[in-house]
């Protein structure tokens, strides 16, 4: 545990780990604060930069508050996950079939709550999926069937004929049946899917 702590007590690293936390969990410094029982000044003058350590014990402490360990915020380059499969025209998966020279290592570019080995990556191969997304992002995605989680949302779906797109998935008109929203196609209706895999995180990799 303690070196562990080497590589990520350094500042910078630790600052960018506990505001990605923040983010994901929809923290404030006051709110996070007052869950761990701390001042509010201990946690903003480290974030700021004014104070450039920050104690074991009252890491800790923080991470306690909200579920968490010291072990799940190690260095994030300790932490590396494989793409698996590439996006391409149309907002279709297409999986690399597990070709070793195809499948490139990434570190994990942000703080995740979920195990690794729950989690895949994608790989954006051109401006298709523009604006939101942009050549070269990866979207890291939760391989865990939930399609009530993924409504309204945007997710990766297989449809009935095993192909997988990046779709915004909303209720359709029929029982069981949903709509498709694209990013620059029309929606497609009434489809039966197979699966919802909910997106974790878009990044620029």
């Amino acid at each position: 545990m303690m070196s562990r702590m080497k590589n990520i007590s350094n500042g910078d690293d630790l600052r960018e780990i506990l505001k990605g936390i923040m983010k994901e969990r929809k923290l404030t410094i006051n709110s996070w604060s007052k869950l761990a029982g701390t001042s509010e000044g201990t946690m903003r003058f480290f974030l700021n930069g004014t104070n450039n350590s920050l104690k074991v014990s009252t890491l800790s402490r923080y991470l306690k508050a909200i579920g968490l360990n010291i072990k799940d915020v190690g260095n994030k380059e300790d932490k590396r996950i494989i793409v698996t499969g590439h996006v391409n025209e149309g907002a279709e998966v297409i999986f690399l079939d597990g070709i070793i020279e195809n499948n490139v290592e990434i570190p994990i570019t942000m703080h995740m709550s979920m195990p690794i080995e729950e989690i895949s990556a994608l790989k954006v191969m051109d401006n298709y999926l523009l604006p939101l997304i942009q050549k070269d992002w990866i979207i890291y995605y939760h391989a865990k069937n939930d399609i009530k989680k993924c409504l309204r949302k945007l997710c990766v779906i297989t449809t009935l004929d095993n192909r997988m797109y990046i779709k915004e998935l909303d209720s359709g008109t029929k029982s069981q049946h949903f709509t498709l929203r694209g990013f620059n196609s029309a929606p497609v209706e009434n489809v039966k899917i197979i699966s919802a895999f909910p997106i974790v995180s878009i990044e620029p990799n």
